[in-house]
């Protein structure tokens, strides 16, 4: 291929391509969390209601099951009942009623819930930053170690180093273990006041500080003369 060809983002040097990726994957983080704030302060029952509009779809798919002409797409209607939102294969609204409500309309998903998956974003983000700058961890270093040992972290700033410590370990709880605090957890956070078993909610105070950790270590990572040496 060309060099002309190429596309703009990959052409640019190692430190504005990952500074370019850094802000479009924060972004990406803060815009699900505006969301999810959006979502939930308009309309907070809008996951209890959702079930009951699954119901409705699986209601017409008994309806028309006998239908020679019935393709498995139901309709989902809008929050008013008499409009339609869009359509959906019977299939697919088996598999999101099964993930979003496994015990029932009583199960429905807390916001607090999604504001996990915008956890897990901006611990992929700083992830995506240290790779894109050509770092690499030591055996069995998780990348949030990594950083606190190439940046000095915890010697200089021990407030900043808690603050990534908590956005690992909350990820590894959000991603791995459906947010229920673990004694590693406890050992690594001593000062969370979520007690071993409960689930470790998220907030919007919460986002507002991993993010801003993210974006300081971002600034000394960025500054550094040639952040590959530091290995």
């Amino acid at each position: 291929m060309a060099r002309d060809d190429k596309d703009p983002f990959e052409l640019q040097e190692r430190h504005g391509r990952a500074r370019a990726r850094l802000r479009a994957n924060i972004a990406a983080a803060l815009l699900l969390d505006w969301l999810i704030i959006d979502v939930e302060t308009l309309y907070p029952d809008y996951l209890s209601d959702l079930e009951s509009r699954f119901q409705t779809g699986f209601d017409y798919a008994e309806m028309w099951r006998d239908d020679p002409k019935f393709d498995g797409f139901v309709p989902l209607h809008g929050r008013d009942g008499s409009t339609i939102d869009f359509w959906l294969h019977r299939d697919d609204l088996d598999e999101l009623l099964s993930r979003l409500f496994p015990h029932g309309p009583n199960d429905a998903p807390a916001f607090n819930q999604g504001r996990g998956f915008v956890v897990v974003m901006l611990h992929s983000a700083l992830e995506a930053l240290f790779y894109d700058l050509g770092l690499k961890t030591k055996k069995r270093e998780s990348i949030v170690s990594a950083w606190v040992r190439i940046l000095d972290i915890a010697e200089r700033e021990p407030a900043l180093a808690s603050v990534l410590v908590d956005l690992g370990e909350s990820r590894n709880l959000l991603a791995h273990n459906g947010g229920r605090v673990t004694e590693r957890y406890r050992r690594h956070v001593p000062l969370t006041p979520f007690a071993i078993g409960q689930t470790r909610l998220v907030t919007g105070k919460d986002i507002r500080i991993f993010s801003d950790a993210i974006h300081r270590v971002a600034d000394q990572a960025l500054s550094m003369e040639s952040p590959s040496s530091q290995t």
